[in-house]
């Protein structure tokens, strides 16, 4: 009885001392990826260099804080010659670049701030997600990978809305979480409301709400029109959805058609139209995230795709329907 006892108390204080060093651990992660995010402003203005889309972005900015008209004057007798030239640019993607100006006055380093900051959302979203699913020495462990990567660093110093809708999609996805855990029907309509505004973001958010309609699909399966859930999750997108066309295309129709049919022709061809293409848009999506340059982010990737594939837990097989049917729209629907 007595080695008994002996052994149960060594087994707690061992579980206790593992419960320490875990903590530890988080706690070390959590400083080394806030120090790495600091570290960032130092060189935020001068890696990587400019892009060509930062001037643009800056450009539509200013002229809508100067003007109230949300367009670039670059593109001045081009992609206005149908009249309402602004339809085409997100609201809500650009007013954090006009914000900053405002605040902060026109530079280089203030819209690349928007996405410094907006990099800092994504870590803590990034890790929560993690901890909700994996633990939290997971979440504090993924934030700070991520924080190192190369394709992290120079989307969070791009001044582009990838950044952006990269933290709503995370967010959106906690949200589909909570939801879908605990049948939340506040947290069913942030989730669909979210993605529903996202292509007000960038238009590649419109995947996402393909993406997350799949992640519900799977879920519920055949049940799904009986679960108030998803109709609540619905409903969202559609409020979403509705206040991107109101915005945007019901202003003109015609204009809105235009604009996006001559700004597509020229690099947009849907591989979805022509299936030999489809092959070469997979193979241009994958270095698109710059995985040819960084091969052990790709390998790393894969491998726990795999991974997760075979461990079959509910958790893992949500986080790839969702990646993988976004993914599936990018290779069908972009091919570029």
């Amino acid at each position: 009885m007595n080695l008994v006892a002996t052994v149960r108390t060594r087994a707690g204080i061992l579980e206790g001392q593992s419960h320490r060093i875990t903590s530890i651990v988080i706690v070390v992660l959590v400083l080394a990826t806030m120090l790495v995010m600091v570290s960032h402003l130092i060189f935020l203005t001068t890696y990587p260099q400019v892009f060509i889309d930062e001037p643009w972005d800056a450009n539509v900015a200013w002229t809508w804080l100067k003007t109230g008209v949300n367009f670039d004057t670059i593109h001045r007798g081009v992609l206005d010659q149908y009249g309402y030239e602004w339809v085409r640019w997100p609201y809500i993607g650009n007013s954090f670049w006009m914000m900053s100006f405002a605040l902060l006055g026109l530079g280089l380093f203030q819209i690349r701030l928007v996405s410094w900051i907006f990099g800092c959302v994504l870590l803590l979203l990034v890790f929560l997600v993690g901890r909700r699913s994996y633990g939290a020495l997971t979440g504090a462990l993924a934030a700070f990978l991520l924080s190192i990567s190369p394709p992290f660093i120079q989307a969070s110093h791009f001044a582009r809305g990838d950044i952006i809708l990269a933290v709503l999609i995370m967010a959106d996805f906690l949200l589909a979480q909570i939801a879908l855990d605990r049948e939340k029907l506040w947290a069913h309509l942030l989730a669909g409301l979210l993605i529903g505004i996202s292509p007000d973001v960038h238009p590649n958010g419109v995947f996402f709400i393909a993406g997350m309609s799949a992640l519900y699909l799977f879920t519920y399966r055949l049940t799904i029109f009986r679960r108030r859930g998803a109709w609540v999750f619905a409903i969202g997108v559609l409020l979403g959805v509705g206040y991107f066309v109101a915005g945007h295309i019901l202003p003109s129709p015609s204009a809105y058609a235009a604009i996006n049919k001559f700004w597509s022709q020229g690099s947009h061809q849907l591989p979805l139209f022509n299936p030999i293409t489809l092959l070469e848009s997979l193979v241009q999506e994958i270095g698109r995230y710059h995985f040819f340059d960084n091969g052990l982010d790709f390998a790393l990737i894969g491998a726990s795709a795999i991974y997760l594939v075979y461990r079959r837990r509910s958790v893992d097989r949500s986080l790839l329907v969702f990646v993988g049917a976004s993914l599936a729209c990018f290779v069908l629907f972009v091919g570029n």
